[in-house]
């Protein structure tokens, strides 16, 4: 079944889709987490109406969203690494059966003796 799958989105081409919409959220999220306190920042400094109708922003609001955009960056990059090390990473080399040697001749008997 996981075979079938991986072969599908190998095929069409969506577990890149996927990886790269991924990679592309992760980033997004990272640019979150310095945009958001210079956004507050700069409502807070240049926007006296802001200031005088909500009063100071908690600090406490500050880095919660801060490590929630750390958090939501970090699922993202490792979903991501994860997905993209099963479809693209290296396949295991197969050993024949009948003789147990590995038949992409990545292993021991490449014909050289030595005594």
């Amino acid at each position: 079944m996981l075979g079938r799958l991986r072969q599908v989105l190998l095929r069409d081409f969506i577990g890149g889709f996927v990886i790269a919409w991924m990679l592309a959220n992760g980033l997004g999220s990272l640019i979150g987490i310095f945009s958001t306190p210079l956004e507050l920042l700069a409502a807070s400094l240049f926007n006296h109406a802001v200031r005088d109708t909500l009063g100071a922003v908690p600090e406490g609001m500050r880095a919660g969203l801060v490590i929630s955009g750390v958090v939501r960056a970090s699922l993202f990059f490792l979903v991501a690494y994860i997905l993209a090390s099963w479809l693209y990473g290296q396949p295991k080399p197969q050993k024949d059966d009948t003789k147990g040697k590995i038949i992409d001749g990545a292993g021991e008997g490449n014909g050289s003796t030595s005594q």
